[in-house]
């Protein structure tokens, strides 16, 4: 049984609770009858206005269940509303109507006050994998409009695993990328500033994207690093942040330097300038010793930074 989360539930445990939930993920499990017809899912082109009728009192049966199921309904739903994703026989263009439908009914969930069905939600709509579900998922990013900090924990998550292979095109990426700088520099929450700008790095990773917009968003990613230290520059208060730039320098170390090899231009202009005003704030703003873990993520990202800016001076020639 997964334990309530409330006001005061400290940030830590809901990370573990959000983890938790989200690692239930959909599983393997291919018990369940199909519920949408064959003739429907493998239909290409609008549905007729019975069609759509019939996917949509599909969709508004589980959503009841989701909204108001105990955790075997709820369970149900979830795999019932995901199962049309992973028939091969779906089409891409019953998905966008399908993913419209799902967002519509689900969105009352989403915007609800119980967190964890909201969660189970928000599973479902990023598993659709389609532009308007990405752009959902986003939205549910912006502090400003999102108090529920457990929410973008989860939507964070959720986004950092849909931006690793979701088709997007250039408009598309670019409101991506965009809308997750934006909010990063507002958001308190270090593991959600990390997932964002591990969804940036995974974008710029994504071969289901154009090159030229897989760059923006590599270039995205190390603006937004350097937004998060100036952050940690600029007030005590946002140290914590570098738990999420030492662990983005990690991620970033191993997935992204090889694309650095490409573009030695961004490299030295903006990626080693951030990386030497991370390596003079680890010095200079050292937190007292009562706070072991962040004093590792200070240690470790000066280490990090200093292990990269040999190599980009390695290759500068």
């Amino acid at each position: 049984m997964i334990p309530l989360i409330s006001n005061r539930t400290p940030i830590h445990a809901v990370a573990i609770i959000v983890l938790a939930v989200l690692a239930l993920g959909f599983g393997t499990r291919d018990v369940l009858a199909q519920s949408i017809d064959n003739e429907i899912l493998s239909k290409n082109g609008k549905l007729t206005s019975q069609q759509l009728e019939e996917v949509s009192e599909f969709v508004s049966e589980h959503a009841d269940s989701l909204r108001t199921g105990d955790a075997e309904q709820v369970e149900r739903a979830r795999l019932e509303l995901f199962q049309p994703t992973r028939n091969p026989s779906t089409t891409k263009s019953f998905m966008l109507e399908y993913s419209t439908i799902v967002i519509d009914q689900l969105r009352p969930i989403v915007t609800g006050d119980d967190t964890l069905r909201a969660i189970n939600a928000i599973q479902v709509i990023s598993f659709l994998q389609t532009p308007d579900s990405f752009e959902k998922m986003i939205d549910l990013l912006d502090p400003a409009k999102n108090k529920n900090q457990t929410l973008r924990l989860a939507a964070s998550g959720l986004v950092q695993r849909m931006a690793e292979d979701i088709q997007l095109n250039r408009g598309q990426v670019q409101f991506a990328t965009r809308e997750l700088q934006q909010y990063s520099y507002s958001e308190g929450n270090w593991m959600i500033v990390l997932q964002e700008i591990e969804a940036l790095g995974n974008l710029s990773l994504n071969r289901k994207i154009e090159s030229d917009s897989r760059a923006s968003a590599l270039k995205a990613q190390i603006d937004t690093l350097g937004v998060v230290v100036d952050r940690i520059k600029n007030s005590e208060e946002a140290a914590p942040l570098m738990n999420a730039v030492f662990r983005s320098l990690l991620v970033f170390r191993k997935n992204q330097l090889p694309e650095l090899g490409a573009n030695r231009k961004l490299a030295v202009d903006r990626l080693a300038p951030i990386l030497r005003k991370i390596n003079t704030i680890a010095s200079d703003r050292m937190p007292s010793s009562d706070d072991g873990d962040l004093i590792a993520s200070f240690e470790g990202a000066e280490n990090v930074s200093s292990t990269l800016l040999s190599v980009i001076d390695n290759n500068r020639g």
